[in-house]
């Protein structure tokens, strides 16, 4: 996995025991944001349930870029953290979900480091197993501050409504609760 030198800013993959993650040369901070990434940070463009390609995805709406670039002005760093079993599956490739990373994180205009969970285990939320490791390990020695940190998901368990349908789950939601994170949807 190698970095894209084509892009405003160059995402090193690595391969890490049971997940990728990706560090677009962010800078350490007490202050975290991090967010999933599907129905949270961008949407299908055609419509389908699921991508057709990576290229297949635009921002939620307008106030993504805006809000993600307040946040890192204000000294947050921002993380992407996601679920994606289609790897383990083989229904997508790994080299698509960090094509879109970068097509997004271009599209926002801010460095991001991002956590992608290809398999069912410790790492996959609601386990707080890759929070852990980016506090740990990819946040230079500068311990977070918890009562700081936010959790943004869509995945929160949700009824649903007359003009919303339910959420499919609860993970986004559980995943704050175990690392002890602020949660907005």
């Amino acid at each position: 996995m190698e970095t894209n030198p084509q892009t405003k800013f160059p995402m090193k993959w690595v391969q890490a025991d049971g997940f990728v993650y990706g560090d677009a040369s962010t800078t350490p901070s007490d202050k975290i944001l991090a967010l999933d990434m599907d129905k949270t940070l961008i949407k299908v463009k055609s419509g389908h349930h699921s991508p057709l390609d990576e290229n297949d995805c635009l921002l939620l709406n307008e106030l993504v870029a805006i809000t993600l670039q307040d946040y890192h002005s204000k000294g947050y760093k921002i993380v992407i953290i996601s679920n994606q079993a289609g790897v383990q599956k083989g229904t997508t490739k790994i080299e698509h979900i960090q094509k879109k990373i970068e097509l997004v994180m271009e599209a926002i205009g801010v460095p991001m480091q991002a956590l992608i969970a290809t398999h069912k285990n410790y790492y996959r939320k609601p386990s707080p197993g890759m929070w852990k490791y980016m506090c740990e390990k990819l946040n230079g020695d500068v311990k977070v501050d918890m009562k700081a940190s936010i959790f943004c998901g869509d995945a929160a368990g949700r009824p649903g409504t007359d003009v919303k349908e339910a959420d499919f789950e609860n993970t986004d939601y559980k995943f704050a609760l175990n690392c002890g994170l602020i949660f907005k949807t």
